[in-house]
């Protein structure tokens, strides 16, 4: 188990690595106890060796590694070379043949191999011994049927005809597979270099998914171009783009950079940022807390601020609020807000109350009851239905609607059982057509359908991997957003009629701490990381358009060479 978390170098010094619990292939109660002592770190589904000291200083390890180097080295690339021929769907062209899989028969015998290698790794051996297996047998057929081919002479043009054309498929197929294979690598090799040369992991991404288009070809190339992919600051003049950070309004046609006392307004094309005006909150209240395309909310320690920013030019203040609201949601036009009172939390408890106001009538904000003190809540955009799941404990189990009153007061309209009771955060899609329940500890996703909000009903459920750090869920094309911790973002079509779809799961390399917005005038998407907006978009060949259009953004000769050894250099672009 423990050589399993050591990636063992070659010509470098060994270091440790994260590995699914999943691919351990050992005994929990062996896991638990090195956890328990703290030589192992555990996460939800992934355990490390928690200090590279325990490699390094470690007899016993270093022994281990040394002592049969040659095995543990083979072992380690069957691990890597099982993991890609299962992401590529088991393709058989991606197993180990000819003197690969003799080398591992020799060194890793069945008793052996089946004490240290997880069901994928067996798998792909016994994949792999098959298919040399067949293939000694289709050669062994061959033979037999060539000799007897050979004693009808009337018969040999056409045996050697036939033979030259098998032996220029079989050919064609093992370069074939030696290409996916290298491009497959590549692929991998494009994260590691996302975060500290985003340009060169564009460039290899592209060549990669040219020269053997997959799908993880095309996931690396997603991902690199999300990371490379920046909205750049046009017009700026003085006074603007020197902002702390960005946010990004919910239609994705406004964004928003906050500087010292100062707010900044800004409208997007479709690869920079525009500015159009740059206003100044209350003191202190120059802290955001929400933005859609009609208005911004900014808070101090005790008031909370709303402007009204439908006329980019002319931002204008429509309401103060006397307290420090926590937004949990605001109505398209603003006149209902939705959040948490996060100035009145008792000493003693861990949430803080739900607020509700009124902000549609002449006569000033009202404040609206609300059913319970505690949970989640949202506003429907339309901003007379709000959702609320009232917590029970640490959790909850059921959410309900209410539609506001020209009174400011709620009136129940129909209760959305979750079936179990968890963390669950609400909220409404984009056009408020669906509602969603998200519990990231259980890894469950909900949605249904409040088209007719007094007959609710089930949409689709999606178990997720990692924890969402936000969520959202477009209601034309049906997509479920669910970036999180781990710098993930994946996008889920969500339907009734069909079990849901991953469509994608891109790794830019960036945390995503904002929600990942929708754009559908360019049919991309946005997010804020810092004070800078970064564009994600899954149309490859878009992408490659994009790409193609920057002719600094090739390979050079050197550099095809090392990360795409054995590959002929092509052109990438047309």
């Amino acid at each position: 188990m423990l050589l399993r978390l050591v990636k063992i170098g070659e010509s470098t010094d060994h270091t440790r690595r994260t590995v699914a619990i999943a691919d351990l292939a050992c005994d929990t109660a062996l896991l638990d106890a090195f956890t328990d002592a703290r030589l192992l770190t555990r996460e939800r589904d992934s355990v490390t060796i928690t200090h590279e000291a325990l490699i390094r200083a470690w007899p016993r390890m270093r022994d281990w590694i040394e002592e049969d180097r040659a095995s543990n080295l083979l072992r380690q690339k069957l691990e890597e070379a099982a993991l890609a021929w299962d992401l590529d769907d088991r393709d058989p062209a991606l197993l180990w043949r000819g003197n690969r899989i003799g080398t591992a028969r020799a060194l890793m015998p069945r008793g052996k191999a089946e004490s240290t290698l997880n069901d994928r790794e067996r798998d792909f051996l016994e994949a792999c011994l098959r298919v040399e297996h067949e293939e000694q047998a289709a050669r062994r057929r061959s033979t037999r049927r060539l000799n007897q081919l050979v004693a009808a002479l009337s018969a040999l043009v056409l045996v050697l005809a036939s033979t030259v054309a098998i032996v220029v498929v079989a050919g064609q197929r093992a370069d074939e597979a030696r290409i996916r294979a290298a491009a497959q690598e590549a692929a991998l090799r494009t994260g590691v270099l996302l975060k500290d040369d985003p340009v060169t992991a564009v460039e290899l991404a592209h060549a990669a998914h040219r020269v053997a288009p997959t799908p993880a070809t095309r996931d690396a190339l997603l991902s690199a171009f999300a990371a490379f992919g920046r909205l750049q600051l046009n017009g700026v003049g003085p006074q603007f783009g020197t902002g702390q950070y960005f946010a990004v309004a919910d239609n994705g046609e406004v964004m928003i950079n906050n500087f010292e006392d100062d707010v900044e307004l800004w409208h997007p094309e479709a690869d920079r940022l525009v500015p159009d005006a740059r206003f100044r909150p209350a003191p202190g209240s120059s802290n955001l807390k929400f933005v859609n395309g009609s208005v911004a909310i900014f808070s101090s320690w005790s008031t909370t601020e709303v402007w009204n920013i439908s006329d980019l030019a002319a931002p204008r203040l429509r309401a103060t609020l006397p307290l420090n609201m926590e937004m949990g949601g605001v109505s398209a036009d603003g006149g209902v807000v939705v959040g948490y009172d996060g100035g009145t939390v008792p000493p003693e408890e861990d949430y803080t109350p739900i607020v509700a106001w009124d902000l549609s009538g002449s006569a000033g904000p009202r404040r609206i009851a609300v059913p319970c003190d505690h949970g989640f809540a949202d506003v429907h955009p339309g901003g007379r239905l709000l959702a609320i799941a009232c917590q029970q404990g640490d959790h909850v189990s059921s959410v309900g609607l209410w539609s506001v009153t020209e009174a400011a007061t709620l009136k129940p309209v129909a209760t959305i059982s979750f079936g179990e009771s968890a963390r669950y955060q609400i909220g409404f899609s984009d056009e408020g057509g669906f509602l969603l329940g998200v519990a990231p500890e259980n890894g469950r996703a909900r949605v249904w359908d409040v088209r007719d909000p007094e007959r609710p009903r089930p949409w689709g459920e999606v178990a997720f991997r990692g924890r969402p750090s936000s969520f959202s869920f477009t209601d034309d094309d049906h997509v479920l957003i669910l970036p999180d911790n781990r710098n993930e973002v994946q996008f889920w079509r969500v339907d009734s009629a069909a079990p849901p779809e991953l469509l994608n799961s891109i790794k830019p390399g960036f945390v995503m701490a904002d929600p990942v917005v929708r754009r559908p005038r360019f049919d991309d998407y946005v997010v804020a990381v810092g004070h800078e907006v970064r564009r994600i978009d899954l149309d490859v060949d878009r992408v490659i358009t994009r790409i193609c259009a920057e002719p600094s953004l090739r390979l050079t000769g050197d550099e095809w060479r090392e990360y795409l050894p054995g590959v002929d250099e092509r052109p990438v672009c047309p």
